[in-house]
């Protein structure tokens, strides 16, 4: 049991021992969850170092003692006034968050950020959200998985408001159907000269990596917001894509010969990498080479147009061969929508529509000053 009179400390990630704090934590934390689906550890100490998207990240990991119980990332993007918060983790005791959440603010002050906002970071980078609900689902890799009181850590302790919503849909293979709708958005977009040609190797999608990696730079830019990405996110990017990406499952949206949108379909990883425990050796390698080849489950992500080719349905063309080639392949029992914004209406048609999905999980992004109550824990 902690020890209610000792002082929580809330210290930056600056060496090997709070890196590996840092890392360590998740897993003490969803030990005993079966819906947690561990990253992959390899990984997990250069992002534990790594900024994104042009960001300055400081990360803060909270002791009791010699104990790391709590950690928080905070992320300064140029031309906003607010202070992004992620990669939240905490165990259940309403001093970790107050510790956390007055370093974070304290951090803010000193860069002139007068908001917190999050969890919510780059959109290519960063899934956005605290989940409220869905806690018993094993969700798509990458997917924030939360204890069920950080909601009352982050509105409670912490003081914040919500300011958005994010599910993640899930269709069962027997509710799926192709709406009329979307064979006549896709017909008319055709018709107009978009294209989503067929991809049957990797080596064929490959050679359009580095445009697809502009391409999501140029969406996040102009939608967002967010600052383009530096050469080594593009880099990093490209990698995470040539891991994830199947090439029968990713749609590549053509106007003439311009690259102008992209539907990413992946084969799911999360039961390959909690049965790996989030390790390639000595055989995670091999749980997570049947996962990518014997699953069930297809995970839909990173939906995007350019956005001179918004509203013109583009999307559709690439969405109407991906869903009718799931489901002509008996394989597939399972499709995930991941990470959809509430107020997304075009991606969510997709998921309630065109798949027949129901929510998953639920999150809520959330904002509050920076002079509200940020002296508690401190």
């Amino acid at each position: 049991m902690a020890d209610q009179s000792r002082e929580i400390t809330a210290v930056p990630v600056t060496d090997r021992h709070t890196v590996r704090a840092w890392v360590r934590l998740p897993r003490t934390i969803y030990r005993a969850d079966p819906a947690w689906v561990p990253p992959l550890w390899l990984a997990e100490p250069a992002e534990a170092r790594a900024s994104r998207g042009g960001a300055r990240v400081v990360r803060f990991v909270a002791f009791d003692g010699a104990r790391p119980v709590g950690r928080i990332a905070c992320s300064l993007y140029p031309g906003f006034d607010v202070l992004h918060l992620g990669g939240y983790e905490a165990v259940d005791d309403d001093r970790v968050p107050s510790a956390l959440f007055a370093a974070a603010a304290h951090h803010a002050r000193a860069h002139g950020r007068t908001t917190l906002v999050g969890p919510e970071g780059h959109p290519l980078f960063d899934t956005a959200g605290i989940q409220v609900s869905g806690f018993e689902n094993v969700l798509p890799a990458g997917t924030p998985h939360h204890r069920p009181y950080y909601r009352r850590q982050w509105e409670e302790v912490g003081g914040f408001e919500p300011s958005g919503t994010v599910f993640t849909f899930v269709a069962e293979r027997a509710d799926q159907q192709i709406p009329d709708w979307l064979r006549q958005v896709a017909q008319r977009a055709e018709a107009e000269g978009y294209r989503s040609p067929d991809f049957h190797r990797f080596r064929e999608l490959a050679r359009h990596t580095d445009a697809l990696a502009r391409l999501a730079n140029v969406v996040v830019a102009e939608t967002t917001g967010f600052p383009a990405l530096h050469p080594r996110d593009v880099k990093a990017m490209r990698r995470r894509l040539r891991f994830l990406l199947r090439a029968d499952l990713t749609r590549l949206v053509f106007h003439g010969d311009t690259l102008v949108g992209a539907l990413a379909g992946m084969p799911e990883l999360g039961r390959g990498l909690q049965r790996a425990h989030g390790r390639l050796l000595p055989l995670g390698w091999w749980w997570l080479l049947q996962a990518r080849r014997r699953g069930d489950t297809v995970t839909i992500n990173g939906a995007f147009v350019h956005p001179d080719h918004q509203d013109r349905g583009a999307i559709a063309v690439a969405a109407l061969p991906l869903i009718s080639g799931v489901l002509a392949d008996h394989r597939w029992q399972r499709i995930y929508a991941a990470m959809v914004e509430a107020d997304n209406v075009r991606s969510r048609m997709l998921a309630e529509d065109a798949l027949g999905a129901v929510p998953a999980a639920e999150y809520r992004v959330y904002r509050r000053a920076v002079d509200v109550d940020d002296t508690a824990g401190r």
